[in-house]
């Protein structure tokens, strides 16, 4: 399955397939980025976090911890959280790593917990595990 991104960023300009040798920037995000430039923004991190280029899917978690971070909302883990067990392996471990990535700087709910568990419990792969245990000790 190929991602497409609008060139350059533009959000009314043609749009072009993304590859494993193309990188483009995205603008970067704060509490009072446009709300759809925030949407925008987690939506392709999410798609990103499925791609079939290992190192898209690696950056893709690395922005989802720092957006995570830099909105510092926890209402946004939530969102990711709930029905976590029933998502794709790649979208479970790209969450759980990203969560991982942010050091209990933000601090997780009963419900998310929760989720993370029966996520745990559904998923016995050992990098999943690893990531995951950290946030619910």
């Amino acid at each position: 399955m190929k991602k497409y991104y609008p060139k350059n960023g533009g959000a009314n300009e043609d749009l072009v397939p993304l590859h494993g040798s193309i990188h483009l920037e995205l603008p970067s995000i704060s509490p009072a980025s446009d709300p759809a430039l925030v949407k925008d923004y987690f939506t392709r991190i999410i798609t990103d976090l499925t791609s079939d280029e290992t190192n898209q899917r690696r950056d893709a978690r690395s922005r989802l911890s720092n957006y995570l971070s830099v909105l510092n909302n926890p209402s946004d883990i939530d969102i990711l959280t709930d029905g976590l067990s029933e998502e794709s392996y790649r979208t479970q471990l790209g969450i759980a790593v990203a969560l991982n990535g942010l050091k209990n700087s933000i601090p997780l709910t009963d419900k998310i917990r929760s989720n993370l568990k029966d996520a745990a419990s559904r998923l016995g792969d050992d990098t999943f595990q690893m990531n995951i245990q950290p946030l619910l000790e």
